[in-house]
């Protein structure tokens, strides 16, 4: 079974764990605290992920953290969904080996070029680690 970020962010902080037990929070939390604090960590969970993905940049202001922190869940779930949908076994059964092949390279070299392309335009609002 393949396991994307968002699918690791939900399984370590949602309803089940990665191991198929059930994530236990204290007893004395309520309903809005354990809301809060399950978004707390799959928020930060994806803004990690999104971090790692544009390394060595980072935001260079609070308001590029502000939108970070604000956009990484969006990203996650949108490259997760084209990943489900364009890569889908269902999708996959109907071509040949050497199509997929084809296929899969094509559909990742256009997500690494809409991928540079945004980092292109975020670059005046990023700095690299250690700058």
């Amino acid at each position: 079974m393949r396991l994307s970020a968002w699918h690791v962010a939900y399984h370590l902080t949602g309803a089940r764990a990665a191991l198929g037990s059930t994530v236990r929070l204290p007893t004395t939390m309520t309903g809005a605290a354990r809301t809060i604090t399950l978004g707390s960590l799959r928020t930060a969970l994806c803004v990690g992920c999104v971090l790692v993905g544009i390394y060595p940049y980072r935001p260079a202001t609070m308001w590029g953290w502000v939108v970070l922190c604000l956009a990484a869940v969006p990203i996650v779930i949108a490259y997760d969904r084209i990943g489900e949908t364009l890569f889908s076994t269902s999708l996959g059964n109907r071509m040949s080996r050497s199509t997929r092949i084809v296929y899969g390279v094509v559909v990742g070299a256009l997500l690494i070029a809409v991928s540079w392309f945004v980092l292109d335009i975020a670059q005046p609002y990023l700095t690299a680690w250690g700058a």
